[in-house]
C-alpha cells in the first residue's frame, strides 16, 4: 500500500475528456481536455487498485477543497459518467486517509511560502503534507507548484530532512504503472 497527495486539480481534470477541436485547415481551435487520452482516469484507477492512502492535513483543508470544488460535479448526472463518479467518490469519501499535522509558522512552511509566493494556502498545504509525510505529490498546478519544483524539493530537504517528489499526472501514471515500486522520495542536492 502506498500513500500519495493528490491535488484537487487532478480530480477536476478527470472530468475534461474532450478531444481537441480542429478546423478545416488543421489548426486547433479548442485545445484537448487535460484527460482527453484517459491518463488521469488510469492513474486514479491504479491508485484505487493499489489501495492507496491519501495524505491529508489534520485540519481537513485538502478534503474540504475536494468537497467544495467537486461536490457539485458529483451531483450533476449529465456531466458524470460512472467511472469518474466512482473515482471522485473514492477520493472524497471512501479512500483511506493519513492525517499530517500542519504547522503554519515552522521553517518548512515558511520556505514553501517563500518559494511558491503566489500559491494559494491550500497549494502550500499540499506541498507541506507531501514533504512531511514523505510521499509523492501529483499536481498539474503549473503556475504555483510545478514551476518551482526544484526549490520546493530544497525546502523539504533542508527543513524536513526528507526528500520530496512532485509529479504531473502523466509522470505519476508512469510511476504507479512501472514494474518497479515507486522510489522513496530521495534527498535532492
Amino acid at each position: 500500500m502506498s500513500t500519495w497527495v493528490i491535488d484537487t486539480n487532478i480530480l477536476e481534470h478527470l472530468l475534461f475528456t474532450a478531444p481537441a477541436v480542429v478546423n478545416g485547415e488543421g489548426a486547433e481551435t479548442t485545445p484537448a481536455g487535460p484527460n482527453h487520452d484517459g491518463h488521469i482516469t488510469r492513474l486514479l484507477q491504479k491508485l484505487v487498485e493499489l489501495r492507496t492512502t491519501l495524505a491529508m492535513d489534520d485540519k481537513d483543508r485538502i478534503l474540504g477543497e475536494y468537497r467544495n470544488r467537486l461536490a457539485a460535479r458529483l451531483k450533476d448526472p449529465a456531466t458524470q459518467e460512472t467511472t469518474s463518479r466512482q473515482l471522485l467518490t473514492w477520493a472524497i469519501g471512501s479512500s483511506p486517509k493519513a492525517k499530517v499535522k500542519v504547522t503554519h509558522n515552522d521553517g518548512l512552511m515558511t520556505c514553501i511560502a517563500e518559494k511558491a509566493k503566489h500559491a494559494e494556502t491550500s497549494d502550500k498545504v499540499i506541498v507541506y503534507v507531501a514533504a512531511t509525510a514523505q510521499c509523492p505529490l501529483a499536481t498539474n498546478n503549473e503556475s504555483h507548484i510545478n514551476n518551482v519544483t526544484k526549490e520546493l524539493k530544497k525546502c523539504a530537504k533542508i527543513h524536513a530532512a526528507k526528500g520530496l517528489e512532485i509529479y504531473t499526472s502523466r509522470q505519476a501514471l508512469e510511476v504507479v504503472t512501472s514494474p518497479e515500486p515507486p522510489p522513496a522520495a530521495a534527498p535532492t542536492a
